[in-house]
């Protein structure tokens, strides 16, 4: 008998998705509600957005705010996913909406803090 290893790739073990997105283009991707049905809300993106709406929802003077991050690391995909998620006249409205409150993880369980509630969006 021998004694061969098999190995296996590691693809045999991980599945990427894929969303076979180009670079987002805010403005012409705005109605496309298949580009924001493929965004994929990360943690990072969520404490992020917990932060923005709750100076919108404040009378806080920051208003504004600046995404940094390398080419193609998400910050227009994000911007997107808020727009529409802000924005109830959006196609993709409802989809952000369910997105954000069926996601794999609430706002509400982090920690305590950054807590945005259903009437923040």
């Amino acid at each position: 008998m021998s004694s061969v290893k098999s190995v296996h790739s590691l693809a045999a073990f991980v599945r990427i998705r894929q969303s076979g997105v180009r670079s987002v283009n805010v403005e012409q991707d705005l109605r496309q509600t298949k580009i924001a049905e493929g965004y994929v809300l990360t943690a990072q993106a969520r404490r992020s957005m917990a932060r923005i709406l709750e100076s919108v929802d404040s009378a806080a003077p920051q208003r504004a705010w600046t995404l940094t991050g390398p080419y193609g690391s998400g910050k227009s995909y994000f911007g997107l996913f808020l727009m529409n998620l802000l924005g109830v006249s959006s196609p993709a409205h409802l989809h952000t909406l369910e997105q954000l409150y069926n996601g794999p993880r609430n706002l509400d369980s982090q920690k305590g803090k950054n807590k945005v509630s259903k009437d923040h969006a």
